[in-house]
């Protein structure tokens, strides 16, 4: 899923946004069937950086949510470094 964010305000937090939606995911509650989380990873946008690179740092930051217990939400670091397994 990708989601961009013109027009909104730099004062609304994404985290909080995206956590939201987890957690709503979370709660669905579907008859015969069993329960299910997400785990969401998203960066923020820079202009000296093209889509391409943005989908790729979004996916690193989804890849950690589930390297570090699944079921959370994560913010692209340049910290995010993955060892060759």
């Amino acid at each position: 899923m990708l989601i961009l964010r013109e027009g909104i305000s730099e004062e609304i937090d994404p985290f909080l946004i995206l956590e939201s939606l987890r957690r709503r995911i979370q709660a669905i509650d579907i008859i015969d069937i069993p329960k299910f989380t997400v785990s969401i990873g998203y960066c923020d946008y820079d202009d000296n950086v093209d889509v391409k690179e943005l989908i790729n740092k979004a996916d690193l930051a989804l890849y950690e949510s589930k390297r570090t217990g699944r079921n959370k939400v994560t913010r692209y670091k340049d910290s995010i470094i993955f060892a060759n397994s």
